[in-house]
């Protein structure tokens, strides 16, 4: 994280863009710095081979001979309520949702096996780790640094999470789509097979039909006819039972499941990717700006953009705010202990693998914050962090 502002930050994640020819797997264990180093940072894509997942509590018992534990399963889970997407309706852009039984969805998968089906139903969104008290697997090092479910869980006015159980039959699908805030997404399929078709960052616009992409890249005759001609980057590639895909930011995608699957996923963010989402929430205010400029004379027009702006994007500025400062002062609190061991305050530290916990790293991420807040106090003309204070903790941003 040598690199100082927002622009040089940029280029330097395009020049991997421009670079990267194929996906790699990572087949055998590897260090969290190797994986800070060749993806995270350069916002590049990646699996990891099945090593990742072998001694997951899911993989030893949600799977027996290959398949997903039936019995298990609805023992465990049967009772539970679940969110459901119609992949045979699409209204406004999005697949239709309705809410089922567990255990009623789970029979419906075994009819899909063995007769043919009108509506293809995905179970997917389903905030499973927060509502099922079951732990399913430990988070690996590579994907702890997760600032998004940090300041979600410490959050009093809302209660909600980005950890979610995605479980569908052959056929079911996503809609083409980066993920929420710009966050980055890992993905492991505890059973089952996906077909991912992913963009670099600027290869969606050219699937742009006038100021829409498209819902299903299988509909888009631009998408086809681009492919033709050579003329679109993209990667195709196939996630089996075990494996787990590295989704950077603002990487489009679209995916598929190629027989039953199930598969556990969370979306994150963290020091490589909050100039990210603080450019996706500008980018998208400056769009309702422009959307509602004939309403500029009315009261509160800059809280209706504010308000609009969460509608859209799940976040507003103060709730930005609030993220930053939950992350920041709990970095700040463990660097005071860490500085002087005499008067330790009892903060916990703040992950468990003992390697991001020290002291040069998080250094980085409170770089990382005040690099970004350094524009966003430019554009709000609102100093969030006092900067003085910050200057105590010895980090160069100059």
């Amino acid at each position: 994280m040598e690199l100082r502002t927002l622009l040089e930050l940029e280029e330097h994640r395009k020049q991997h863009y421009r670079n990267i020819n194929e996906i790699s797997i990572i087949s055998s264990p590897c260090s969290f710095e190797y994986f800070f180093i060749n993806h995270l940072k350069p916002n590049i894509p990646c699996i990891f081979d099945t090593w990742l997942t072998a001694n997951w509590k899911a993989v030893k018992e949600w799977v027996k001979d290959d398949q997903i534990n039936d019995d298990f399963m609805i023992k465990k889970f049967g009772d539970m309520n679940v969110p459901v997407a119609n992949c045979s309706k699409i209204k406004y852009d999005s697949q239709e949702k309705i809410a089922m039984n567990f255990k009623s969805y789970f029979n419906y998968i075994k009819d899909t096996e063995s007769n043919s089906i009108d509506d293809i139903l995905y179970l997917k969104d389903w905030h499973f780790q927060k509502e099922s008290n079951y732990d399913a697997y430990d988070l690996p090092i590579f994907f702890e640094t997760d600032w998004m479910n940090e300041f979600w869980d410490k959050r009093d006015d809302e209660k909600d999470d980005y950890r979610f159980l995605y479980f569908g039959p052959k056929g079911s699908w996503t809609p083409f789509h980066s993920d929420v805030l710009r966050s980055y997404s890992w993905s492991a399929n505890i059973c089952g097979k996906k077909k991912w078709i992913i963009f670099p960052p600027g290869e969606e616009l050219k699937l742009m039909n006038g100021s829409r992409l498209p819902v299903d890249l299988r509909d888009s005759e631009k998408f086809e006819e681009l492919k033709k001609n050579n003329s679109i980057k993209f990667f195709e590639v196939y996630q089996n039972s075990g494996q787990t895909i590295f989704v950077p930011s603002g990487w489009f995608h679209q995916v598929f499941n190629e027989v039953t699957t199930l598969s556990l996923n969370h979306n994150w963010t963290n020091a490589c990717g909050i100039d990210l989402l603080w450019k996706h929430l500008l980018y998208n205010l400056k769009l309702v700006e422009k959307e509602i400029d004939d309403c500029k004379d009315m009261d509160n027009w800059t809280d209706t953009c504010q308000a609009i702006l969460k509608a859209e994007t799940g976040m507003d500025f103060n709730i930005f705010e609030q993220f930053i400062n939950t992350i920041y002062e709990r970095r700040k609190r463990y660097l005071h202990q860490s500085f002087d061991e005499s008067k330790k305050t009892g903060e916990a530290k703040i992950y468990h693998h003992a390697d991001l916990n020290k002291t040069d790293f998080i250094k980085l991420e409170l770089k990382a914050i005040m690099i970004v807040l350094k524009e966003y106090e430019l554009f709000n003309k609102k100093s969030v962090i006092d900067i003085n204070e910050f200057k105590k903790l010895n980090i160069d941003i100059e």
